[in-house]
């Protein structure tokens, strides 16, 4: 899908709507008939943030009501009101997409469902009105008597139709709806709009056939190797029928648990270990390569499926031992791949770098294949989840060549531990989530006005810590990849260490009298004392530094998988 502004069908003249002055409004909010909870979120949202931004309180009236000045939310099917007016959006708008027109004295908020209102009213808040959540804590709400709004007639579909900026921080529930993410892990409920849910989420095939439930009876279901039927990192044998029965029942056992997911993994374990067994060889080889097997596999399951189930979907992955494309094999229509270029660099976006070749040649093959093609893509060092990572340019080329070679959803990976506080997390999550909802955005202008919307007076030592991290990275030409060490990181050197000690200096000076900027001016600083901490010859000081921050903070993790007092004890604290 693409973010586009259109000309709708028919547009009378204009005159410039003023909803709120001095406090006071003559408009209300008129509900869809039958209104669901997100679109009844949805007007409460208007009216809260109305009410912030001016003063004045917009009733929400009964459905079928219609007062001469109105916000009316919904669509032609949905609001008999809209439906009396003659203006349409010339696009589909599918379940998220929304148009907002003025027609006469009325504002419309004209969206599907489940999600399409909620976020035009989103969309009218933060385009139009200024407002902007960029935590679950900061955000800017502008202070205005008047709120005039000029003649509209934009429509506005989403750039991916699944957006997940993964880090803990982008979980909660008002950030997630007010900037318009809808992925697995955000907790999102009816009055959200729901999400695109995944049971499971991923490398699903011992949780489909549990060896300690089935390997002793029955090894022939798991990896052959070596002559040898295994299940200790090993896959399942793709070519055997009682495996694939199995995993039919299986995902319709997911199904009746949870209806409410639209996507149901069907996916490799996470290692390699694939069956090599004469029956899958043969298949390896018909392919050219072994995600023809998985496929194949995962087509029969979909077939199945769809029998009952029409609108559910069933995920594999591309992902290292698959994700070369098979020769024969073609996705079903409800089948999505998810590719993941785990052996990226990420110094560079995926289109513009010779370490990222072979992944970029796999994405253009996977993208001629199918139409429903989702990207797993990584963002943070996942063996430190503090170290600077200077991926910003990387991020937006690469989400720019995701776009062009037409997938569908990106799941973006970053620190997810408890507590969060990765590095950039904040930030990197706010970010994502905008170029997700719209590609063609430039990410700086987004970093920058983040910064100086968070860090206040200390945006200037901050922004320019960050551009010289990237900088040194463009310079340089350097690649980094998900797991380097420290030490190996072009970027991090005495010199770089020592001008962002200097900014940081700098940067918690200018606040030193705003506690609540301080603090997140010095829990960013923690990128920083932990590229210290691996890096200098002081190590003790800067493990000091580390621990106090990661307790103050109630950060979780400092690495994927390891408790954070294992991390302490490993540092002497």
């Amino acid at each position: 899908m693409l973010l586009s502004i259109l000309t709708l069908s028919t547009l009378a003249d204009q005159q410039r709507l003023v909803l709120a002055d001095n406090g006071k409004s003559d408009y209300s909010i008129v509900l869809p008939t039958d209104p669901t909870p997100a679109e009844r979120r949805a007007a409460e949202e208007l009216q809260r943030y109305v009410k912030e931004i001016s003063g004045a309180e917009l009733p929400i009236a009964p459905p079928g009501q219609t007062p001469s000045k109105a916000i009316l939310l919904g669509n032609a099917q949905t609001n008999p009101v809209i439906a009396q007016s003659p203006l349409r959006p010339e696009a589909a708008l599918g379940m998220e997409g929304y148009a907002l027109f003025t027609h006469g004295q009325s504002l419309i908020v004209y969206g599907g469902r489940p999600r399409g209102v909620l976020y035009g009213v989103y969309g009218l808040l933060e385009d139009h009105l200024g407002c902007r959540w960029y935590t679950s804590e900061v955000g800017k709400i502008p202070k205005r008597d008047r709120i005039e709004i000029g003649e509209l007639n934009e429509t506005v579909i989403p750039s991916f139709e699944y957006r997940e900026p993964f880090w803990t921080e982008a979980w909660d529930t008002d950030w997630a709806a007010r900037n318009r993410c809808n992925g697995n892990f955000m907790r999102l409920g009816e009055r959200e709009g729901g999400k695109i849910g995944f049971q499971p989420f991923v490398h699903s095939f011992y949780e489909i056939l549990p060896p300690a439930q089935y390997f002793e009876e029955h090894p022939e279901y798991y990896s052959e190797i070596d002559g040898k039927r295994k299940h200790e990192g090993a896959q399942l044998c793709l070519t055997n029928t009682d495996v694939m029965k199995l995993t039919v029942d299986k995902v319709r056992q997911w199904i009746a648990e949870k209806p409410e997911a639209r996507i149901f993994s069907v996916s490799q374990n996470d290692w390699y270990g694939q069956c090599q067994c004469e029956q899958c060889r043969l298949v390896y080889e018909e392919e050219g390569a072994p995600s023809g097997l998985v496929l194949r596999f995962v087509n029969e399951v979909a077939a199945a499926i769809a029998q009952d189930h029409p609108d559910k979907l069933i995920e594999t992955l591309a992902y290292q031992w698959t994700e070369k494309t098979p020769k024969l094999a073609r996705p079903h229509p409800n089948v999505r791949v998810r590719m993941a270029p785990i052996g990226n660099c990420f110094g560079h976006p995926i289109d513009q770098c010779p370490v990222n070749k072979e992944p970029f040649a796999n994405l253009q093959a996977w993208a001629k294949i199918t139409d429903n093609l989702y990207i797993w893509h990584y963002n943070t060092n996942f063996a430190h989840y503090f170290i600077p990572f200077p991926d910003f340019d990387e991020l937006q080329g690469s989400n720019r060549a995701y776009k062009a070679n037409g997938v569908k959803g990106l799941f973006y990976q970053g620190a997810y531990g408890p507590g969060g506080g990765g590095e950039s997390s904040e930030l990197k999550a706010w970010f994502q989530a905008k170029i997700l909802w719209n590609a063609k955005l430039d990410v700086w202008p987004l970093v920058e006005e983040f910064v100086n919307a968070v860090y206040e007076d200390a945006a200037p030592p901050i922004l320019a810590y960050y551009k010289s991290m990237h900088e040194t990275v463009k310079q340089n030409n350097i690649h980094f990849k998900i797991f380097d060490d420290p030490k190996t990181l072009g970027y991090l050197n005495e010199d770089s260490l020592a001008k962002a000690e200097r900014l940081f200096d700098q940067a918690e000076e200018a606040v030193k009298d705003k506690p609540a900027v301080l603090s997140r001016v010095q829990k960013l600083r923690l990128s920083i004392d932990y590229a210290q901490l691996r890096l200098s010859d002081d190590k003790e000081k800067y493990a000091k530094i580390v621990a106090e921050k990661v307790k103050r903070f109630g950060i979780g993790q400092a690495r994927e998988g390891q408790p954070i007092d294992a991390f302490l004890k490993s540092i002497g604290q």
